[in-house]
């Protein structure tokens, strides 16, 4: 009989509801009218999981947003009905996606219990979870544009036009400025010293390969190079890109979630991620591929 895992978390990508009706984009459909009652059925298997899961996380946009704030409210109001049951009785761990910022971030932070956009949580058996926010350094980040991050956002734009050459700077991504990438640094320093390794989760992907090129972080190529600095990462999770994707880069996996909103009628799409000493087993359900990733 095996060795019970280390701990155990759900995991979800792109939930993105909105009272729509089903549309198309790129050649895929979006079932924003199915999303409720998937996402039911997730944490209803999340909840009967033993042994229990540590922890639920998911890597952003949990609504899609409406032309109307009253109604983008009532998208979130219908998710968090769904979601509170159980994040009342087991930790609950949300990413920022551009679409979650349809709510502004100074009432979105506090409904979804976030500490701050980005933290770090200490996980079982010398595990570190380090949440980043690549929406900070956007277009979207509804930080007013003469802020200091506001004028990062702006600089960097201008120094990196949107191009063949940088496809990751269209709109719908972002990136993470300089006070962050301090904190990120000192997180990753603090875990070599405490001998932590990492998760790390974010809505844009970092690691290129794992998603498409056009769906990556603005700063990618430097926080990639960032993270492989570190002996401790292990494992990077976003969502953004609702295909899906995996690259690894040296002794770091990069695994894009496929989105719940795009799950295909009669199926779903979260998993349950099992954490051992050597290995962690991303039990993928109904269209989220699963993983079997060596660490």
């Amino acid at each position: 009989m095996s060795a019970p895992p280390d701990f155990m978390f759900g995991l979800v990508a792109d939930i993105q509801y909105a009272c729509k009706e089903t549309s198309g984009t790129e050649g895929r459909v979006q079932r924003y009218e199915e999303v409720p009652h998937k996402l039911a059925q997730a944490v209803k298997v999340w909840h009967k999981t033993m042994p229990k899961l540590d922890f639920v996380l998911s890597l952003g946009d949990i609504i899609d947003g409406r032309e109307l704030q009253v109604e983008t409210d009532e998208d979130f109001l219908c998710i968090w009905k769904i979601l509170e049951p159980m994040a009342s009785t087991t930790a609950f761990y949300h990413v920022l996606g551009n679409h979650c910022l349809r709510i502004p971030r100074d009432r979105l932070i506090p409904a979804l219990r976030m500490p701050a956009s980005y933290y770090s949580k200490q996980l079982p058996h010398e595990w570190r979870l380090v949440v980043l926010d690549t929406t900070e350094m956007s277009g979207h980040s509804g930080f007013p544009q003469e802020s200091a991050i506001g004028q990062e956002a702006a600089a960097f734009r201008a120094q990196h036009p949107l191009s063949p050459a940088e496809p990751q700077m269209a709109d719908w991504n972002g990136g993470i400025g300089a006070h962050q990438l301090a904190w990120l640094r000192e997180q990753l320093a603090s875990a070599c010293q405490s001998q932590e390794r990492i998760i790390v989760a974010c809505h844009h992907q970092i690691g290129k390969g794992a998603a498409r090129d056009t769906h990556l972080a603005w700063n990618w190529e430097l926080l990639q190079q960032v993270l492989l600095k570190s002996p401790w990462v292990r494992l990077v999770l976003s969502g953004h890109d609702h295909m899906g994707g995996y690259a690894q880069h040296k002794h770091v996996h990069f695994v894009t979630v496929e989105a719940m909103l795009e799950a295909p009628p009669n199926t779903d799409a979260y998993a349950i991620v099992e954490v051992t000493q050597d290995c962690i087993n991303i039990q993928g359900a109904g269209s989220v591929t699963s993983r079997k990733l060596s660490v």
